[in-house]
């Protein structure tokens, strides 16, 4: 009777504690903020587009309408993790941004 008791007080424990060692960790939601240049007609759409194709690799997307060239600058400075909307090029007066192909949309002027 004392051996039952003895498994019977095992099995409780180890029910208790092996679930938590066993279970698995939701994996953290990776998240990206983006500026945008404020008031561009674009870029409610290219803010959609780029949500859901952002959403489909695992990435909450957070997009901030700013003024260009505030946004530029944090975007260099690394206080934003990027910039949507903008023209190729600007890495000559921005090192840090890098050109992503392709486009998200295109404007012809």
């Amino acid at each position: 009777m004392a051996f039952l008791t003895r498994v019977l007080c095992l099995v409780m424990v180890l029910a208790g504690v092996l679930p938590s060692v066993f279970a698995q960790t939701t994996p953290s939601i990776k998240s990206l903020v983006l500026g945008v240049p404020q008031n561009t007609p674009d870029s409610a759409i290219s803010a959609v587009v780029l949500r859901e194709a952002y959403r489909r690799l695992g990435y909450k997307l957070e997009i901030r309408a700013l003024p260009a060239e505030r946004a530029l600058l944090m975007s260099n400075e690394g206080d934003l993790d990027g910039e949507s909307q903008r023209i190729s090029g600007l890495s000559t007066s921005y090192p840090n941004l890098i050109q992503v192909l392709p486009a998200v949309s295109d404007i012809e002027i």
